[in-house]
């Protein structure tokens, strides 16, 4: 049992601590361990419980909290255009040379087929799930708002 291991380390020792968790894990071993820093729990957690006001408000696998989040696609096009726009889900919105959207149920395909049909190609696309830490803060972020306040 770890209650914030890693603190005060820096990130080469966060590192090898890192490798000897694994490596106790690897074997077969339990480890719990309790941190603020969400990155550490998606490296090292196969499960995990976000507690807040003494209370467990989620337990699951780090796949599972980020479940709580839309999935989002970030588009840039090769041939720039506000008409772009009309051809988007109703979420999206700019961020730099491209734009940010939350992927549609049916996938991302119908989108890009209308956009390369449009003359507006590709220069760039990622998808990307929710990071933990925005998960955690949907899971416990309004308890934790009313209590400061």
């Amino acid at each position: 049992m770890l209650d914030e291991p890693f603190s005060g380390l820096d990130p080469v020792n966060q590192e090898r601590l890192e490798a000897l968790i694994l490596a106790q894990r690897d074997r077969g071993a339990t480890i719990l361990f309790s941190t603020h820093v969400m990155a550490h729990a998606e490296r090292l957690c196969d499960r995990l419980t976000i507690i807040a006001g003494g209370k467990a408000r989620f337990e699951g696998t780090v796949d599972d909290a980020r479940a709580t989040l839309p999935v989002k696609a970030h588009y840039v096009p090769h041939h720039p255009d506000p008409g772009i726009r009309d051809l988007l889900p109703a979420d999206a919105q700019t961020e730099g040379k491209g734009w940010v959207f939350t992927m549609p149920a049916e996938g991302i395909e119908s989108v890009l087929v209308k956009l390369i049909d449009a003359g507006y190609g590709i220069s760039g696309l990622s998808i990307e799930p929710a990071r933990l830490h925005d998960a955690f803060v949907k899971i416990v972020g309004r308890e934790a708002l009313e209590q400061a306040a």
